[in-house]
């Protein structure tokens, strides 16, 4: 309910932090090659629009690429070698995470028959007082959901792509990248595993001693 009541306001904040990027970027650029940064920056935001809106994974999965798909791009719009292979970089391991998050939504969808947040609440409450082999494949099925989650927040240890991104990437966009979009991806994170799942995953596993842990593992390897 939290969540849902500050819907408008978190819009509201990445529309502003995107407005400033792009206020930053006409500043730098005087104007040059400045349509086509604006209109891919816009186009990624209205993804990220999407994923905090989202309350299905299947629409949380095509938002989360849509917001990205134009990330690729940008990042590979300085036009020098170290910002093309960043792009690259970045490319083939969202692709190969994107894999993974397609396959948990999948494994869930054959398991349950739906991917709402809201059915898939209500199927998991019978399976909040035991932890049996059904409980270990549902916690496999989120935990390739939540390796995506963590790959764009770049947690440890799914940190490796962000040293080449931001050193190969235009200054705007390493402004753009290293808030707006993880704002957007925290939330749903939010919504997912604490709002919609939290219920399950306290009771059948350490969820927040494993939050912990990789935080301080972010921290002292990622850092």
């Amino acid at each position: 309910m939290l969540i849902n009541s500050g819907n408008w306001f978190i819009k509201l904040a990445l529309i502003f932090l995107s407005l400033l990027v792009i206020a930053f970027s006409c500043f730098l650029s005087k104007g040059s090659n400045n349509l086509e940064f604006v209109m891919l920056l816009l186009l990624s935001l209205l993804g990220m629009l999407f994923v905090v809106s989202s309350n299905d994974l299947f629409f949380l999965y095509l938002s989360i690429e849509l917001m990205s798909l134009p990330l690729y791009i940008l990042l590979g719009s300085k036009k020098s070698i170290m910002s093309i292979e960043s792009s690259v970089k970045y490319f083939i391991t969202g692709s190969i995470i994107s894999v993974f998050m397609l396959l948990g939504v999948s494994l869930i969808y054959g398991y349950f028959g739906t991917t709402n947040y809201l059915e898939l609440k209500d199927l998991l409450m019978g399976h909040s007082e035991t932890l049996g082999p059904e409980e270990f494949y549902i916690g496999f099925c989120f935990l390739l959901i939540l390796a995506t989650f963590f790959f764009k927040l770049g947690l440890a240890p799914f940190h490796f792509w962000v040293t080449d991104l931001y050193e190969g990437a235009p200054l705007t966009v390493i402004y753009f990248i290293a808030l707006v979009p993880k704002l957007a991806i925290f939330i749903a994170f939010y919504r997912l595993f604490i709002v919609t799942l939290g219920g399950f995953f306290l009771a059948n596993f350490y969820v927040y001693e494993i939050y912990f842990a990789l935080g301080l593992f972010s921290v002292f390897v990622g850092s």
